[in-house]
């Protein structure tokens, strides 16, 4: 997938979305239809070109929605980590933050750090869960690392 950008399919999603909840909105059924096959169709196959792109715009997409700065995997597999590496390295990822509470966290890391990412630091990232009757999202511990 040449020049395309984390941000731009995060734009490009949000105005299939739009279209989706205005067809909805005023009932119009083949609007909807519409929105629902651009993103089979068109967004989606966009997504599978690339080993390891979907989970990582996934995890872009939950970035925007809560709020982080970086990119936060809190649910990598350690056989995920060389293709999410390799599709972070095509979009210009250079940080990301790692905040799973997996039993083999630390198993995760080592793979993610044989696939040239260094740990720098804690911080707080924003979690996926919003604290009961807040708008804000509650804070978690995570490593921040760089990709060399």
């Amino acid at each position: 997938m040449k020049n395309v950008t984390l941000e731009g399919l995060y734009n490009e999603l949000e105005g299939i979305e739009a279209m989706l909840d205005k067809a909805e909105g005023e009932g119009n059924e083949e609007l909807a239809d519409k929105a629902r096959a651009k993103y089979k169709n068109e967004f989606q196959p966009r997504l599978d070109e690339e080993e390891g792109l979907e989970f990582l715009f996934r995890q872009y997409k939950d970035m925007k929605v809560r709020g982080n700065e970086r990119i936060d995997f809190d649910d990598m597999r350690e056989g995920q980590v060389g293709a999410i590496v390799d599709a972070m390295k095509r979009h210009g990822v250079r940080e990301f933050t790692f905040s799973s509470g997996w039993t083999n966290a630390v198993e995760i890391m080592m793979v993610l750090q044989k696939h040239g990412c260094r740990m720098v630091e804690m911080v707080e990232v924003n979690d996926n869960h919003k604290k009961y009757g807040k708008t804000e999202f509650d804070k978690i511990p995570a490593v921040l690392f760089v990709i060399l």
